[in-house]
């Protein structure tokens, strides 16, 4: 995946597996086709669960990414959020949540992942936020809509859930490792750091073969091996896939709630943005 720095830090989701990552940043990407099925499933995931929930709520983002972003920077809401826009016509009450938090006028700008949780949960009462970013303004970025104790500028550590334990633990990783990226967290890692979370919601990139032949790619071998992996490790997933011939050709949403009706919520949205979307947009 892209990268718009080229300085490495230091990432560490375990206390034993000291990790470089290469910074990644959104700017350039922010509204993308990526960014149309995750950020519903995290409506629909956040929603739902607090829905069934009273008293205090608690969430995580290990990625956190910016507070928000200059989509006049981005080229990819064009083929995402701008798409969806003009053809939704639906009625789920998640995704119009959703979709009310921004506009496709280029000028504006469109909310990460924890903006969005900030702004469902202040509806809800008591909470608390925990995000993790490596990236000094990025983080700085954060504590303008967050409290400056909330904001941790620092990869997220398994240690960090023994005392205080998430009630949604979300992971939005840069990628998984990979010949490209080595330094990126290995999926083994993420997988680890999510084991004793009771619910959680992981996004990561679907890459294809582009050497195979036919009209649509093969999914790769690192894609088929992380749907393997998560299942493993007791995730369901949800394969979305948006492009048959690029080498980025979808994501997958994988996914663990001790609610069954959460489970059937976030599904609901998905397939509800995955049918708006229309074209080869199909969940595998």
């Amino acid at each position: 995946m892209p990268q718009d720095r080229d300085r490495h830090q230091q990432e560490s989701f375990g206390p034993h597996r000291p990790l470089t990552v290469r910074p990644y940043d959104h700017a350039n990407k922010a509204g993308n086709q990526g960014d149309v099925v995750k950020h519903p499933a995290l409506v629909a995931a956040l929603r739902g669960l607090l829905a069934e929930q009273s008293g205090m709520f608690r969430y995580a983002d290990t990625f956190a990414g910016r507070w928000d972003y200059d989509l006049s920077r981005s080229g990819g809401w064009r083929q995402g959020i701008g798409v969806f826009a003009s053809a939704w016509r639906g009625r789920n009450p998640d995704i119009q949540f959703w979709r009310n938090q921004w506009s496709v006028d280029p000028i504006t700008r469109y909310p990460g992942s924890t903006k969005l949780a900030k702004r469902i949960l202040s509806n809800h009462g008591d909470h608390e936020i925990r995000a993790f970013e490596i990236m000094g303004d990025y983080a700085a970025d954060l504590r303008g809509g967050l409290s400056k104790d909330a904001v941790f500028s620092r990869s997220a550590n398994t240690a960090d859930w023994a005392n205080w334990k998430p009630d949604l633990l979300f992971i939005d990783p840069p990628g998984p490792s990979s010949g490209e990226n080595p330094g990126y967290p290995s999926l083994c890692t993420l997988l680890s750091s999510a084991a004793s979370i009771e619910n959680v919601l992981m996004w990561l990139p679907m890459t294809a073969d582009t050497g195979t032949s036919g009209s649509a790619a093969l999914l790769d071998s690192g894609t088929v091996l992380t749907l393997a992996e998560c299942a493993r490790s007791g995730l369901r997933v949800l394969a979305v896939r948006w492009d048959n011939r690029g080498p980025f050709c979808g994501c997958l949403l994988a996914y663990r709630f001790a609610s069954g009706a959460v489970f059937t919520r976030v599904g609901a949205a998905v397939r509800e943005v995955v049918s708006t979307m229309g074209g080869v947009w199909r969940v595998l």
